[in-house]
C-alpha cells in the first residue's frame, strides 16, 4: 500500500510528518519542541518518527504552540475541506479528552467509526452518540 493510500485508510497516519512540519516551522530541535510540549525528548522522537502514536493532549499542545490548526494536524486538510468522517474523528478525540480517557489511535478510530455509523442510521449527530459509546468502552475495559 503506498503512502497516499495508507493516509486515506488511516487519516491519523500523517500526524508524524505534520508534527515535524510544526516543529520545523517553529525552528526548534526535537528536544526543544519536546520540552515546550512538556514531554521527554524520547517520547517526542517516537511520535515524530511514527514509532508511537502521540496522545491527544500532546497534539492539542502542539497545535496551540503553533499557527497550525488542530484539524489540519489531525487530518492534513484545512478545516473547510474536512469531510464528515474526519469531523467524527475530531469529535471523538475531543470527547475522549473531555472524559480524560485516552485510547490508542486504532481504538479511537473504532469509536469514531461507530459514532459516525450510528449517527447516520439514527439521523443524530456524532456528538450525540459519543457519550454512550465511550461509556460502553469504559465498562468493557473495567
Amino acid at each position: 500500500m503506498n503512502e497516499d493510500a495508507t493516509m486515506v485508510a488511516n487519516p491519523l497516519s500523517g500526524i508524524p510528518l505534520r508534527l515535524k512540519e510544526i516543529r520545523q516551522s517553529a525552528k526548534m530541535t526535537k528536544a526543544q519542541f519536546a520540552e515546550s510540549l512538556g514531554i521527554s525528548p524520547r517520547s517526542y522522537f517516537n511520535y515524530e518518527d511514527g514509532t508511537r502514536q502521540a496522545p491527544i493532549n500532546v497534539l492539542f499542545k502542539a497545535a496551540r504552540l503553533s499557527d497550525f490548526d488542530l484539524l489540519w494536524l489531525l487530518t492534513g486538510q484545512p478545516e473547510v475541506q474536512i469531510d464528515i468522517y474526519d469531523r467524527a474523528i475530531v469529535a471523538t478525540m475531543g470527547a475522549l479528552e473531555k472524559e480524560d480517557f485516552y485510547l490508542p489511535g486504532s481504538k479511537m478510530l473504532v469509536i469514531a467509526r461507530q459514532a459516525f455509523e450510528l449517527s447516520a442510521i439514527k439521523r443524530t449527530s456524532v456528538e450525540d452518540e459519543l457519550p454512550g459509546l465511550i461509556r460502553n468502552v469504559k465498562d468493557l475495559l473495567g
